[in-house]
């Protein structure tokens, strides 16, 4: 697996400078262009190579969410079956996804906002622990106790993003 923060020559860290990365990626960008070496055909090979990894590279890091995930893939941490989510959060997560199918068979306007405004709760309580984590990430000496906080908030996300695909379903209506 490709190390997106070495190939950019970054340390790993969950909070990156934005416009940094952004200099390096459009750096490499014009340094691998394909177009430069349109008469170098094992130099064009290898630019196009470079570049999709440039593009690989930017799109994983470019967010704090895609930076977690590469973490946490770096580190091996999602190949495991070791991070489990809490018992009390699914059981949490059941209770909302039981008002949303009593929504698919009786859907109400007012239930469905109600369910809606918990959901939003959750997810931004998710995005605000998962922030606090990253910070806490980037100053630690010792960073696995904190990775499997990251990798659980993780988690909790991925879980998360299957209720939001129920919810968006409702939209519309």
């Amino acid at each position: 697996m490709d190390d997106f923060f070495q190939f950019y020559g970054l340390e790993r860290k969950l909070q990156l400078d934005d416009k940094e990365l952004r200099l390096k990626y459009l750096d490499l960008s014009k340094k691998f262009h394909p177009d430069f070496f349109a008469n170098n055909p094992e130099g064009q090979v290898e630019a196009l190579q470079k570049t999709s990894l440039n593009n690989r590279a930017y799109n994983a890091l470019k967010t704090l969410n895609g930076r977690v995930k590469h973490v946490l893939e770096l580190e091996g941490l999602l190949e495991e079956k070791g991070g489990k989510i809490p018992q009390e959060f699914l059981m949490e997560m059941m209770d909302l996804n039981e008002s949303l199918m009593e929504l698919q068979f009786d859907f109400d306007k007012a239930e469905y906002e109600k369910i809606k405004g918990e959901f939003e709760a959750v997810a931004e309580g998710m995005d605000k622990a998962l922030e606090s984590a990253a910070a806490r990430y980037d100053g630690a000496e010792d960073k696995a106790e904190i990775l499997q906080e990251i990798l659980e908030i993780y988690l909790k996300q991925k879980y998360l993003l299957r209720i939001k695909e129920t919810l968006s379903k409702f939209a519309h209506l």
